[in-house]
């Protein structure tokens, strides 16, 4: 009787394993730098994209090549467009400090899969050597909205 009972609950087990299926990346997160680009500047504040989404779950939801792939491809010209202006735009600054932080809060809730794109992005919110002590200072409380809430 127990060796039936475990039989049949390992098989409900097993069984509801895989019935959810996992929450799909929302498309707000991927395609032209624009809309998220328009989201960053509401930093400090919430920054959600369409939708209510937030950038660290964009990232957090994606669970293959092609969806980091979209991100990356959406992303980085975000990071690079605001690495651009950082180091004289303490908005810029903050804002990239923003997506940084958020990348990095999803990225935390995967088991590795983002720590590429984590990595890339974090890279180009590195302070430039050039920048004043408010961009440094706007791109480090940026780094902790992000990580806190982004």
């Amino acid at each position: 009787m127990r060796a039936r009972a475990a039989v049949v609950l390992g098989v409900l087990a097993l069984a509801g394993c895989g019935s959810q299926a996992s929450k799909p990346v929302p498309t707000a997160c991927f395609g032209a730098p624009a809309p998220i680009v328009a989201a960053l500047r509401h930093a400090p504040g919430p920054v959600t994209l369409a939708g209510g989404t937030r950038l660290s779950d964009c990232v957090a939801l994606a669970r293959s090549d092609s969806d980091l792939q979209g991100l990356g491809l959406s992303l980085t010209p975000v990071a690079d467009q605001l690495r651009a202006r950082a180091p004289s735009d303490p908005a810029a600054a903050l804002q990239l400090g923003y997506l940084a932080g958020a990348v990095h809060r999803g990225a935390a809730a995967t088991s590795g899969l983002s720590a590429q794109l984590a990595s890339r992005i974090e890279q180009e919110a590195v302070p430039d050597p050039g920048a004043g002590a408010a961009a440094r200072a706007a791109l480090a409380r940026g780094g902790r909205l992000g990580r806190a809430g982004g």
